[in-house]
């Protein structure tokens, strides 16, 4: 619909990333689990209400699973709500992930960093053309002598990572 904000993930632990959508006036998610492109309903294909109006889709494999799983970020706060555990609902900090990266105006983006295997947190400030990235995975900013700070983009630009 007008509005969706485009995910990829591999949702089923099968390889391939797939496509999916997040409806940000309502916090749902819509995703091809199956992996054969097209919506074939939240029965055969997956529906996730995770998130509220206003946040940011962002996905990953935050446990190293294999699975890609979603998350919010909350550009209001530069908080992140992460579904940790992969079963598609908030459980609450002490078993999903509540971080604080980022500030408002910031871009949330994710990657595995570190070649890991796990997704870790960033942000884009497209105001500057900075990327922030926490690459030792803490869930904390600690500085671009731990962490990674970049200069890649200029005013205006749309962050996007992967696997290059």
């Amino acid at each position: 619909m007008s509005g969706d904000l485009p995910v990829a993930g591999d949702w089923n632990n099968s390889g391939p990333a797939k496509v999916g959508v997040f409806r940000p006036t309502t916090g749902m998610w819509y995703l091809d689990y199956n992996g054969n492109g097209q919506w074939d309903g939240c029965g055969t294909d997956s529906c996730i209400h995770f998130g509220m109006s206003g946040d940011l889709p962002v996905a990953g494999d935050w446990d190293g699973s294999g699975s890609g799983k979603v998350g919010v970020f909350r550009p209001s706060t530069g908080w992140w709500y992460l579904d940790y555990n992969g079963n598609g609902q908030w459980d609450g900090c002490g078993t999903d992930r509540c971080i604080n990266f980022g500030m408002s105006g910031d871009q949330p983006v994710s990657g595995d960093w570190d070649g890991s295997g796990t997704a870790k947190v960033g942000v884009f400030r497209p105001s500057t053309g900075r990327w922030y990235v926490d690459l030792n995975g803490n869930g904390q900013w600690d500085g671009c002598s731990v962490d990674g700070c970049y200069y890649f983009g200029t005013a205006g630009d749309i962050a996007v990572t992967g696997s290059w």
